[in-house]
């Protein structure tokens, strides 16, 4: 038994039955024993892997749309490049080798980096030791000031409920102990749940399962307000769909295999998929305007990939060629990420469209 399951076990003895995301949150952010408060989670060694672990060319693409993004926003002098949740600091480093090209955004940049996990911080440090980065617990405490923020594989981390059309009706699904099996269990609450479900899936087949992420669309609706009042931009990478529908996607990975959520518990990385309708909305009510969702793979070879790839490969090895052709292959195919994973831009309303959305109206 991991020391979180013990602490769930005893405030459900204590209290009742949790929230899905109450124990998705004491599972991932626990301050002593949470996942991501322990360990290194990415890349072969880890439990997952994430885009820019795959390709540096992923994070130079996304370091020349920054660049693009803000010459069309009017260049401003100071500008905070912000990102949720920076793993490694793979990604912040891929993109500003990227824009050694561009040396007046590099001038123009300071590095704000949110992050909670002490563990990444350390590493972070290293990985991004020739920048002056500035450390976030939230975005909070971020200078208000033009802004890009990237957020790649963060808001899938955030916690969501769970919600089961049952013949009495939409009951939450919540977390509680067996007695009998000395195990935790998923079971239904009884009583009526006091969120509106959406009207298009009211009439949902018995057994359906709708999440929902409110933490998501807050902070999605405190972005769409700080751009709108700062300028500049946001961009949004993830894996997810768009809603509102009844899926169950609530999963757990460790050692790059599917896993139990309610065994093992801050060992394992737990994650669902993002409703980027839900986010859009929240975005848009912070008065931003925005642009997709686009399918990932679309977007990386509207911004020139496939072209990226060939100039390395005019200097690669066989070993070289074969990583970087294979890299962007999982990154932009249907049967790997490119479907599946989706971006999105938020930009101050009346904006024109950035790069790789040019076409949205």
């Amino acid at each position: 038994m991991t020391p979180l399951e013990k602490k769930i076990r005893n405030q459900i003895r204590a209290s009742g039955s949790i929230s899905v995301s109450q124990f998705m949150s004491t599972a991932m952010s626990n301050p002593f024993h949470g996942y991501y408060q322990t360990r290194d989670p990415f890349g072969l060694t880890g439990d997952f892997i994430t885009a820019p672990e795959i390709s540096q060319v992923f994070g130079e693409i996304l370091g020349l749309w920054c660049a693009v993004t803000w010459q069309k926003e009017n260049k401003p002098k100071k500008l905070s490049l912000v990102e949720l949740g920076p793993g490694r600091g793979t990604l912040m480093s891929d993109i500003m080798r990227s824009c050694i090209t561009v040396p007046s955004f590099l001038e123009a940049v300071e590095i704000h980096l949110v992050e909670t996990s002490s563990v990444l911080c350390k590493i972070q440090k290293q990985v991004l030791s020739n920048f002056k980065v500035h450390w976030h617990k939230t975005l909070d405490t971020i200078p208000q000031k033009p802004t890009l923020i990237i957020a790649n594989e963060f808001f899938d981390a955030l916690p969501v409920d769970q919600y089961i059309n049952t013949s009495q009706g939409w009951r939450e699904r919540r977390v509680d102990y067996d007695e009998n099996s000395k195990n935790l269990i998923f079971i239904l609450n009884k009583k009526r749940i006091s969120i509106q479900i959406p009207k298009k899936l009211q009439n949902a087949r018995l057994g359906a399962v709708f999440e929902n992420c409110p933490i998501g669309q807050k902070l999605a609706n405190k972005i769409g307000r700080w751009i709108c009042l700062n300028g500049v931009a946001a961009i949004i990478i993830d894996y997810g769909y768009t809603g509102p529908k009844t899926l169950e996607t609530l999963q757990a990975v460790k050692s790059h295999q599917t896993h139990n959520p309610l065994l093992e518990i801050g060992e394992a990385d737990l994650t669902a998929h993002v409703d980027f309708s839900a986010i859009s909305r929240a975005f848009t009510k912070g008065g931003a305007k925005v642009y997709g969702p686009k399918n990932q793979g679309e977007f990386l070879l509207s911004l020139g990939i496939e072209t990226r790839i060939k100039k390395l490969l005019e200097e690669a090895n066989s070993k070289q060629a074969e990583i970087l052709m294979e890299g962007c292959r999982r990154l932009t195919s249907s049967s790997q990420m490119g479907t599946l994973f989706k971006v999105i831009a938020v930009l101050p309303a009346n904006h024109r469209a950035p790069a790789g959305f040019e076409l949205q109206s």
